[in-house]
């Protein structure tokens, strides 16, 4: 893990706790936090309409190009390696608050 990287990040950098350690407690934590995201989503999902619905998917589709290209062109975690050197760190957020636009243009700065 690149601790460098969590350290910038807004929220699992909040505290040194992954630098101290991991923990049953730190793990569920954050499982939570990805958990309780993802439901979000999904509980808004179903009253998206097809504009929202196009922007989500042009929004994810720009984080994997990021991805791939990153994979091809140097190596597997390049892009998302960047993620904290470049201050993208919201993605989370972004993606319950429906920011999509926010994340395709996050996704451009990580090529």
């Amino acid at each position: 893990m690149d601790i460098g990287r969590i350290r910038s990040d807004p929220e699992y950098g909040a505290t040194d706790a992954i630098e101290k350690g991991s923990s049953p407690e730190l793990g569920r934590r954050y499982a939570e936090r990805i958990v309780e995201r993802l439901a979000t989503l999904a509980r808004a999902m179903p009253g998206w309409d097809a504009a929202r619905r196009a922007a989500f998917v042009r929004a994810e589709r720009a984080l994997i190009t990021a991805q791939v290209t990153g994979w091809r062109t140097r190596h597997p975690w390049h892009a998302w390696g960047r993620i904290g050197e470049r201050g993208l760190v919201h993605y989370g957020r972004l993606l319950t608050e429906e920011r999509f636009e926010e994340i395709e243009a996050m996704a451009a700065q990580l090529l």
